[in-house]
């Protein structure tokens, strides 16, 4: 009879220890103590590699928070610069012979030229033509600065035409976009793809992204996978997007941009002009 009063007192107390690991969050249940999707700490020789640079030497490749391009001196696939000439449709296929990207006079911000890009018409699928670059290093609480100028000629609608990428290589190409909605497609907005927060659209007094002209875009994002991430988006100095909550897939860094016509899903031709480039991990002035 005592051994089994024995057992008894001891399961009791067993039991109870259980309840409380459970109700502090010891066995799997949230609590104050667990880690955020932020939890990861990354540095920079998380996101450095071995390879090939522009030469075929065989060597580290570092990655930067900032660079630029103003287009003076053509297209630059160098190592410090553009990484690949995208053109293709949605599923990597070859793009249109029809598409085109190339340094052009006929338009341009400062200089003499700028980055030309053409799409061609697409009614079943999508076309692209951009300039993209890895090796870029974005970790989680740090701020992405983006700004460029872009001329786009009117007489086309180009909503869902996508003009400037920032996305993670490691997690299957996931990031957020710039993109065009609205009538005629003359609308921006902040696009999210896959496990990376809530898309960011203008308020209802919305302005419009005027064809025909230059126009300068800043785009700032404090990275995170949690509440405290932040977008913001100027359109010629005034503020048009603040957005609040998750921009980033969970312990990721993004590493790479995409900049033209990164998507053109209007399913119309399109054309796109862009000078000035710059990114940066510090706030850029206009």
């Amino acid at each position: 009879m005592k051994k089994i009063l024995l057992i008894a007192v001891v399961l009791l107390l067993v039991g109870f220890a259980f309840l409380y690991m459970f109700q502090n969050g010891r066995l799997g249940t949230p609590s104050g103590n667990m880690p955020s999707n932020n939890s990861k700490t990354f540095t920079k020789k998380d996101c450095d590699v071995m390879g090939k640079d522009e030469h075929g030497v065989q060597r580290l490749l570092e990655c930067v928070t900032s660079m630029s391009d103003d287009f003076e001196h053509g297209i630059q696939l160098t190592t410090a610069q553009w990484h690949k000439i995208i053109n293709q449709t949605s599923n990597g296929q070859q793009g249109s012979k029809d598409n085109g990207i190339q340094t052009s006079a006929e338009h341009a911000h400062a200089g003499k030229y700028s980055l030309k890009t053409v799409t061609a018409q697409d009614k079943g699928d999508l076309q692209k033509s951009a300039l993209a670059r890895e090796l870029l290093f974005f970790p989680p609480g740090s701020d992405f600065w983006y700004s460029a100028w872009y001329y786009i000629p009117g007489g086309t609608n180009t909503g869902n035409l996508y003009i400037f990428e920032l996305e993670s290589t490691a997690y299957h190409y996931v990031g957020r976009r710039l993109t065009f909605t609205g009538p005629g497609g003359n609308l921006l907005y902040v696009e999210a793809k896959k496990d990376t927060g809530d898309k960011f659209y203008q308020s209802d007094s919305a302005t419009s992204f005027p064809k025909d002209r230059w126009v300068h875009l800043k785009l700032h994002i404090h990275l995170s996978s949690d509440a405290d991430g932040v977008v913001e988006l100027w359109q010629n100095g005034k503020q048009i997007i603040e957005g609040h909550g998750q921009n980033m897939p969970p312990n990721q860094f993004y590493d790479w941009i995409a900049v033209g016509q990164t998507a053109n899903a209007s399913h119309e031709a399109q054309t796109v002009y862009i000078d000035d480039v710059m990114i940066s991990g510090q706030p850029i002035k206009d």
